[in-house]
């Protein structure tokens, strides 16, 4: 199940506030400490990963399976979400395919404290299992916020023949001979 729009949904807003960015940042690490599928990104840090979802809503990344080979996902920005679906739902689906992960950005302490508040659920466990969904958290946020990773993001939105899927995966280590 996705989180909460609304961080005020999970945190008491007003505590919050009385915090500083250094505290909050350590309690919503802490509060998501048995899953792990939470972040904290700083002002500069969201400010250059949101412009460049916007700019590059779409990409598609492989995920390594424990069994063995991978499974493509594609991630769609509607900030604050990130939803992820599988390539071949979305081939059939479109904007339609259901999301088997989703990422909410919670940016209510961006401008008194400089901070947004992330966190992954995996809607479909059997699919995406939690480990999974902070692997795919951190290769989202690697793929928008580094510049050498951004230029395949860039060339799947903007000159997709010039997108090398096998270049990328091969990069994170997997051969795009092991698709499940």
């Amino acid at each position: 199940m996705p989180s909460p729009t609304k961080l005020s949904a999970i945190v008491n807003m007003d505590k919050m506030l009385l915090r500083t960015p250094e505290q909050i940042s350590s309690l919503w690490q802490e509060h998501h400490a048995k899953d792990q599928n939470a972040a904290v990104l700083g002002s500069t840090e969201w400010k250059a990963y949101s412009a460049r979802a916007k700019a590059c809503p779409y990409f598609v990344m492989p995920l390594r399976k424990p069994q063995g080979g991978y499974l493509t996902l594609v991630l769609q920005h509607q900030l604050p979400l990130v939803l992820f679906t599988t390539l071949d739902e979305f081939q059939r689906m479109q904007d339609q395919a259901p999301p088997h992960l989703a990422i909410m950005h919670y940016t209510e302490l961006l401008d008194e404290k400089g901070l947004v508040l992330a966190k992954a659920d995996a809607i479909s466990p059997h699919l995406i299992s939690v480990a999974e969904a902070r692997t795919l958290m951190t290769l989202t946020y690697a793929f928008y916020t580094d510049p050498v990773s951004f230029l395949h993001v860039h060339k799947f939105n903007h000159s997709p023949n010039d997108f090398n899927f096998a270049e990328m995966a091969k990069e994170l280590g997997i051969g795009s001979d092991q698709a499940v």
